[in-house]
C-alpha cells in the first residue's frame, strides 16, 4: 500500500525545518518520489513560490510515462538537484527477468531530460542477476559509456545478494538458484 501526507503538509514541515533549524539540503529517503506525479508536481508547485533558493533536495525515481521537460524544469525551480534511478542492468532480457522492463530509448530520453533541466542523475546497478550473462553486462557497460554525459555519478553498483523473504528468494526454483548453508548461491 502507497501512503503519503499531502502536499501541504509537506512542504509545512519542509519550510519550518527551512527556517527553524538551517535545513538546506533534503533527502525524500522513500523508495520513489515520482510514485504520484500529482502530488510531486503539487510540492513542487507548493515549494516554488516559497523562494527557498538554497534548498537542495533530492529523491529516488523510476522510469515512467508522464513526466515531460517541463514538470523536470519545474522539480529544478523547487529546489531538487539530483534524483537516482535504480536502472539495475541495461540488458532488455534482464530488466525483462527483474519485472522492470523499459525500453532503454525511454530511459535515455528520460536522463537526458532531467540533465538538461539542471537536475543531476545518479544511477544504481547491480551485477550478477541469474541468467545474467557477460553480454548482458557488456550492453549494461556499453549503455553507460553511450550516455555518460547524463549520469552524473554511480550511487551504488552491487553483486547480487538474495537476502531471505525478497522475491527471489521466494522464487528460487522460478530462477532455477541455488542455495548453500552459508548464504551463498549459484545458478
Amino acid at each position: 500500500m502507497y501512503r503519503h501526507r499531502s502536499s501541504e503538509k509537506i512542504v509545512e514541515e519542509i519550510n519550518y525545518l527551512y527556517h527553524n533549524y538551517s535545513l538546506r539540503r533534503l533527502k525524500f529517503n522513500d523508495l520513489l518520489i515520482n510514485g504520484d506525479l500529482k502530488l510531486l508536481e503539487d510540492i513542487c508547485d507548493n515549494l516554488v513560490p516559497l523562494r527557498l533558493n538554497d534548498l537542495y533536495w533530492s529523491g529516488n525515481m523510476i522510469t515512467r510515462e508522464g513526466m515531460s521537460s517541463a514538470f523536470f524544469r519545474k522539480m529544478y525551480r523547487a529546489g531538487c538537484r539530483s534524483v537516482t534511478f535504480g536502472l539495475e542492468t541495461a540488458s532488455p532480457y534482464i530488466l525483462k527477468r527483474m519485472g522492470k522492463y523499459y525500453p532503454l530509448r525511454k530511459l535515455r530520453e528520460m536522463m537526458k531530460a532531467v540533465t538538461l533541466s539542471g537536475i543531476q542523475v545518479e544511477t544504481n546497478w547491480i551485477v550478477g542477476f541469474p541468467g545474467e550473462t557477460r553480454k548482458d553486462l557488456f550492453n549494461t557497460m556499453k549503455f553507460i559509456t553511450n550516455n555518460i554525459r547524463y549520469i552524473h555519478s554511480t550511487s551504488a553498483a552491487n553483486c547480487l545478494e538474495i537476502i531471505p523473504g525478497s522475491i527471489l528468494f521466494r522464487n528460487i526454483g522460478k530462477f532455477n538458484i541455488r542455495l548453500s548453508s552459508d548464504n551463498t548461491w549459484s545458478c
